[in-house]
C-alpha cells in the first residue's frame, strides 16, 4: 500500500470555502515596494539542510538563505516568519491569517526575484529556491494545454487562463502560486484553523499543474526537478495532516482517470518511477 492509498483510508472532511479570486485582485492593487527602499542586497548563501530536505535526483541543497530583514514582535512563528521578511508597515496583513501568509508570501517572492534577478520562491525557515524560467520560447498557455481535462480543477480557470495576459513568458509563475498557497496550507495546519481547507486543496491542484511546466518545456533543469519533487512531498505531508477528502478525490484521479496517463508517465520518467509510486501512488 502507498503512502497515498493509506492516507485515503482515514480521511475525514473539513469546511470547504470556494476562493472569490482575492489572490488575482491584490496582485493588481499592491504594487511592490522597491527592493532598495525596504531591504538591503544580501548576498547569495547556499543552505546545506539534511538529506531530508533535498529528496530524489538532487545531490545537492536547493535552497538558498533568505534572511530576514527586521525582528518582529509576539507573533505565531509562521506569521513571524512571513512578517520577518517584509518592512514594516507593508500593506499585505489581512485578518485571516492564511489569507496574511499567502499574501505576503508573494511579496517576498517579488523582492526575491528582483534581488536575484531570477525567479525565487519562499518556502518558509529562510529558505528560498531560485531557478531560471526555462531556456526555450514556452508561453503560458502552452503549460495550460498540457493539464489533461479531468484535473483542470477549481482554480485552473483563474492561474492558468486569466493569468496568461500578465504572465505569457513567464511559465514558472505557476511556482509562485504554489509556494503560496502551500505556504498559506503549512499556516493553516500549524495555527490549527478549521476552515480555510481550499488552500490545502489548491496546493495539490498545484502539484499536477507544477509538473506541467518542465513537461511543456522538455526541461532537464536539476533546479527545478528537486523543487517540485521537494513541494510534492511538503504538499502531501500537509494532507494526511490536516486534508480533506475532496483532497484526496483530485489525487485518485491523477491516478486513474484515463486522460491523465500520459501525464503518469511523464510524471514517472521525470522524477523516477520509485519516487511517483512511493509518493503519488503513480
Amino acid at each position: 500500500m502507498n503512502k497515498l492509498q493509506e492516507a485515503c483510508c482515514g480521511v475525514v472532511g473539513t469546511i470547504i470555502v470556494i476562493a472569490s479570486g482575492w489572490c488575482y485582485n491584490s496582485y493588481q492593487s499592491h504594487p511592490v515596494p522597491p527592493l532598495r527602499k525596504c531591504c538591503p542586497v544580501y548576498p547569495v548563501h547556499p543552505v546545506h539542510p539534511p538529506r531530508k530536505c533535498c529528496p530524489g535526483p538532487c545531490s545537492a541543497s536547493i535552497f538558498t538563505v533568505a534572511p530576514p530583514i527586521r525582528n518582529v514582535g509576539d507573533l505565531p512563528p509562521i506569521i513571524a516568519d512571513v512578517e520577518s521578511h517584509l518592512p514594516a508597515g507593508h500593506v499585505y496583513d489581512d485578518p485571516d491569517q492564511v489569507t496574511t501568509v499567502h499574501e505576503c508570501t508573494h511579496v517576498i517572492n517579488s523582492l526575491l526575484r528582483n534581488r536575484y534577478n531570477c525567479p525565487a520562491f519562499y518556502v518558509l525557515r529562510n529558505r528560498a529556491v531560485l531557478m531560471q524560467e526555462p531556456a526555450t520560447t514556452l508561453s503560458w498557455s502552452t503549460v495550460a494545454d498540457q493539464v489533461p481535462v479531468s484535473l483542470r480543477g477549481e482554480v485552473y480557470g483563474l492561474y492558468l487562463k486569466q493569468m496568461q495576459n500578465y504572465w505569457e513568458s513567464n511559465p514558472t509563475y505557476v511556482f509562485d502560486e504554489w509556494s503560496a498557497y502551500t505556504n498559506g496550507a503549512n499556516a493553516r495546519m500549524a495555527l490549527g484553523i478549521k476552515d480555510r481547507g481550499e488552500t490545502v486543496r489548491y496546493a495539490v491542484e498545484f502539484i499536477v499543474y507544477s509538473m506541467c511546466v518542465p513537461r511543456a518545456a522538455k526541461s532537464t533543469d536539476p533546479q527545478m526537478r528537486a523543487f517540485i519533487m521537494w513541494q510534492t512531498e511538503r504538499v502531501l505531508k500537509i494532507v494526511v495532516s490536516s486534508g480533506s477528502a475532496r483532497d484526496w478525490e483530485y489525487l485518485k484521479k491523477l491516478q486513474a482517470d484515463t486522460d491523465a496517463e500520459s501525464l503518469r508517465r511523464y510524471i514517472r520518467s521525470y522524477c523516477g518511477a520509485v519516487w511517483a509510486r512511493k509518493e503519488l501512488g503513480l
